[in-house]
């Protein structure tokens, strides 16, 4: 059985790709935390995604699915109950068709922040 320090561990080398591109603003062991290199007039700076553990799941959130939600047109029915609200992915397991499909959805939302000039 996976543990939550486990699917944090997998979950944030997903996030851990766009390190070099993105900006850190957390690495700690139980919170990763990325942003774009885009700041709004009000000081805030663009938020990419996130990887935390928290009470009863581990959380996966990414940013490029709220702004571009037709990105979660073609996700599995299996990744889509994991949902929670409009940006985050809970976890009290992780499989690895859904760590690959969740793999994908990253690229594709880093390269549609890329195109839209917000890197």
């Amino acid at each position: 059985m996976d543990t939550f320090q486990t699917i944090f561990s997998s979950l944030k080398e997903i996030l851990q790709k766009y390190e070099g591109h993105l900006v850190l603003i957390k690495d700690q062991p139980d919170n990763y935390y990325l942003n774009l290199h885009y700041t709004r007039k009000d000081s805030y700076q663009g938020y990419f995604g996130s990887v935390q553990i928290k009470k009863n799941y581990v959380s996966y959130y990414l940013m490029a699915v709220y702004a571009y939600p037709e990105l979660l047109e073609n996700i599995s029915e299996s990744l889509r109950k994991r949902m929670q609200g409009k940006s985050c992915f809970n976890f009290k397991k992780l499989e690895p068709a859904l760590q690959a499909e969740l793999e994908t959805l990253t690229e594709m939302g880093f390269q549609k922040f890329k195109q839209e000039g917000f890197r």
